[in-house]
């Protein structure tokens, strides 16, 4: 299980790629897929969802091995990605949840059983696109809906007839139709949004969503799911400028365009929409709730947090708190969703702006002529920033260093060993 997470860069310049031989293709890489899990609980190598007693032991191992700890520290801080009532656990309280009796209240028991189905989809035990079948529960088709269903009990206080029974026969492996390795949504240029799925029986591609007969004026651009891959927000382009956000659901195909569900408006005075869908809108991220995005547009001096829930948005305006042009490489959300953090506009400053107080505060401050921020990047925790700083190299050419802020220890140390391209630090989870 892994520990500290890592960082790595995703350079944003398209650039020629030189070496030994050809880069493997993805499509028949010989990698092995993830391993398999099968109906008679038997993977590739052995491996299956773990029991209850094997997360217990886990949370056990935890206790006497540091590294060990961060692993599952990880993997229980996303539980809330997967359902909102196991959002918010540490180990402690996992603990003791997992060690919660049999003959416990049958509202915690459910609790107790969604928390090990969690925690295997996280470590990638299981996928929640497996397909599953119980005699109890015939509405119940796919892994995912097993969680919904144990997400509305513990919300409604009701635990339906057959569902822990069925959570007890998962977690062992049984009850398994048809095993999904991994699922890849995807963009084809110009316009289709394609799901291909790994499974026992080899590899599909699908179509989930394209324009039909009407067609579609504009490029997909940029696909960025929600962290419970309910939803994706698509990035788009016309021909002229910049367009819409588009919202689809990843389970029914259907594509919407959020700028006008919302009324986005980039006018205070209320203007219509149409000028906002020639505009180029940039997806900063998703609220780990998976209900919240926060937008920018390019150029712009604004930032916009919308609820698809009540289909309404919140205008920010960052002139107000420090001078600010928007726009993806100066945005990020924080990792526990209270706020952002944007780059001023004279590229030294980085300020974090809180949604509870609406308040900025200044994190991190460059010394005059020592470069401009770009690309401010939390770790999972919270506790480092990553970003570039920008310099004059050779030639008046810009060149980029990646940096480590150490919100805790209160120090900075530049982490790249010599210039690095134009590039998103990502954090592993």
């Amino acid at each position: 299980m892994p520990g500290a997470a890592i960082l790595v860069l995703l350079a944003l310049l398209t650039s020629c790629v030189t070496g030994p031989g050809p880069l493997p293709d993805p499509t028949n890489s010989p990698t092995p897929l993830p391993t398999a899990i099968r109906p008679d609980g038997a993977g590739e190598s052995g491996e299956v969802p773990l029991n209850l007693p094997g997360w217990m032991e886990e949370t056990d191992r935890a206790q006497a091995d540091p590294e060990f700890e961060a692993g599952l520290l990880s993997l229980s801080r996303q539980m809330g990605r997967l359902s909102p009532t196991l959002a918010g656990l540490d180990l402690d309280s996992l603990a003791e949840l997992l060690a919660l009796p049999e003959d416990a209240d049958p509202g915690l028991r459910l609790r107790q059983e969604a928390a090990v189905l969690g925690l295997n989809l996280l470590s990638g035990r299981l996928n929640r696109a497996t397909m599953i079948a119980y005699d109890g529960l015939p509405g119940v088709g796919t892994v995912q809906d097993l969680l919904d269903l144990a997400e509305a009990g513990y919300r409604e206080e009701r635990v339906e007839p057959g569902l822990l029974e069925a959570l007890i026969e998962l977690r062992s492996g049984q009850g398994i139709v048809e095993a999904v390795h991994g699922r890849l949504v995807y963009l084809q240029p110009p316009h289709e949004v394609r799901i291909r799925t790994w499974t026992d029986e080899g590899m599909t591609d699908e179509v989930l969503w394209s324009p039909g007969a009407d067609g579609f004026a504009r490029n997909t651009t940029d696909l960025r799911p929600s962290p419970d891959y309910r939803y994706a927000a698509i990035e788009t382009r016309a021909m002229e400028a910049g367009g819409p956000v588009y919202l689809l659901d990843l389970e029914t195909g259907e594509m919407a365009n959020l700028n006008r569900l919302v009324g986005l408006s980039l006018s205070l005075s209320g203007d219509s929409a149409a000028q906002d869908e020639r505009e180029p809108w940039q997806v900063v991220a998703w609220h780990p709730d998976s209900r919240h995005l926060l937008l920018t547009v390019e150029g712009q001096s604004a930032a916009f947090w919308v609820d698809i829930e009540a289909m309404q948005y919140t205008r920010i305006a960052l002139s107000e708190h420090g001078e600010c042009l928007a726009s993806q490489r100066l945005l990020a959300l924080l990792p526990d969703g209270s706020g952002f953090a944007y780059v001023a506009e004279d590229g030294r400053r980085l300020e974090v702006y809180s949604f509870a107080d609406d308040r900025t505060t200044t994190v991190l401050e460059l010394p005059e002529g020592e470069g401009r921020l770009g690309f401010p990047r939390y770790c999972p925790d919270g506790t480092r920033i990553a970003y570039l700083v920008e310099t004059p190299g050779e030639d008046d050419r810009p060149q980029y260093h990646l940096w480590l802020y150490d919100h805790q220890a209160d120090t900075l140390e530049r982490i790249s060993p010599g210039p690095v391209q134009s590039a998103e630090p990502v954090w592993s989870p």
